[in-house]
């Protein structure tokens, strides 16, 4: 028997592997069928699906780049891209390889879902990530000490203003004075989430803004803070992302190969 019918045979084995749920048992005559003709995508498509079905998506993302190395223009190697950078929560990633898909092989609806679910599982995790980045535990604990150093600030300012000259200067005026001197020597300002009722009002406002306004306004604050204009623009990359889904269309195949 010649090496190329003692791989298809392998490769013939693990496929029953795979559908009996042999994943490991799979894997391994996969790899046989490699060692024998590593030239063949299908054999890496093949057990990349059977690593990420032990959630092993690295070495299943590993195997699906071997497969479009191989085969650049065949849909399933980027499928299986697409599948592996999901298991690795790279959803933005696997949007591109399940739209990379679709260039090539336009048409199937289920494919076309696929790509609409990773663009929204991208927008999601960029605002969840932007949530997290933004309010590090760091910064949740700074948060606790905050009403009593607010307290504390705005009884210093009454003070001061009952002894001001003037005696019109507000205590969050006075508060604002007294930190200026430490807000220019470089020392970072604390963020805050909004309250209810702030988050509110946020809501009511943006509801009732229109697509200019809300522009200026995004651009506005970008310009004004290097951190918040990286999250916008992580955020609006996602939302992107997520419209241009709806562009797409592909097809897609069992998880063995023929």
């Amino acid at each position: 028997m010649s090496s190329d019918s003692q791989a298809e045979r392998y490769k013939s084995q693990g496929n029953t592997a795979l559908q009996a749920g042999l994943f490991s048992e799979a894997i391994d005559l996969y790899t046989k069928a490699i060692g024998l003709d590593p030239n063949c995508a299908v054999y890496f498509s093949n057990r990349s699906a059977a690593y990420a079905n032990v959630e092993r998506f690295r070495e299943a993302l590993d195997d699906a780049q071997e497969a479009v190395s191989l085969e650049p223009q065949w849909v399933k190697g980027h499928v299986r891209r697409g599948n592996a950078l999901t298991g690795l929560k790279k959803h933005e990633e696997a949007r591109k390889a399940y739209l990379k898909a679709s260039q090539i092989e336009p048409g199937n609806d289920q494919l076309k879902a696929m790509v609409k679910a990773a663009a929204e599982a991208a927008q999601n995790e960029g605002e969840k990530d932007w949530e997290q980045d933004l309010w590090s535990e760091e910064e949740k604990e700074d948060q606790k000490g905050d009403p009593e150093e607010a307290d504390a600030g705005e009884a210093t300012g009454v003070h001061a203003e009952a002894h001001s000259e003037a005696g019109d200067v507000s205590a969050g005026t006075k508060k604002s004075a007294e930190r200026g001197p430490e807000m220019s020597a470089g020392a970072p300002a604390k963020r805050r989430k909004a309250s209810a009722r702030v988050s509110h009002l946020l809501d009511r406002a943006v509801a009732d803004a229109s697509e200019p306004t809300l522009r200026a306004t995004l651009t506005q604050l970008g310009r004004h803070d290097h951190l918040l204009a990286e999250k916008i623009i992580q955020i609006l990359d996602g939302m992107s992302a997520a419209s241009s889904a709806d562009e797409a269309s592909a097809d897609d195949g069992g998880d063995s190969d023929a």
